[in-house]
């Protein structure tokens, strides 16, 4: 496949997973995100009752990179919040987490970004 754009790994924001249509989300990158979200993206925190040690951590979590909408009951990436979470950070906690607390949470990064480590940044 064709890709547009490289993308340090590094420079993953929650915008690479919402990828927002109206806003040039790969421009974005960790310390200098937009102020305000679209309420595009959204994830669950589970799909039925989980104990309550599991849904304080999993809320932990989801704290980190969103939002909760209390009159739509669901949660919503927030650039805000995940300004303080480097790339390797958020994109094991997309994968590795958050994609499995729902069968509805499948959040991807593009396929059209190259997502690829440059030189040393990870041992950074």
């Amino acid at each position: 496949m064709l890709k547009f754009i490289i993308r340090a790994t590094s420079k993953i924001t929650v915008c690479d997973y919402c990828r927002f249509h109206k806003r040039s989300w790969t421009k974005y990158e960790p310390g200098n995100l937009p102020s305000n979200r679209p309420e595009d993206t959204s994830f669950k925190i589970a799909d039925e009752y989980i104990e309550k040690a599991e849904f304080k951590s999993r809320t932990d979590i989801a704290k980190k990179i969103g939002s909760f909408d209390p009159e739509r009951e669901t949660w919503h990436f927030n650039p805000a919040k995940g300004s303080s979470i480097g790339g390797y950070e958020l994109k094991e906690i997309i994968d590795e987490q958050v994609n499995k607390w729902s069968k509805e949470n499948d959040l991807r990064l593009s396929d059209l970004v190259d997502y690829k480590e440059k030189g040393f940044e990870k041992l950074g």
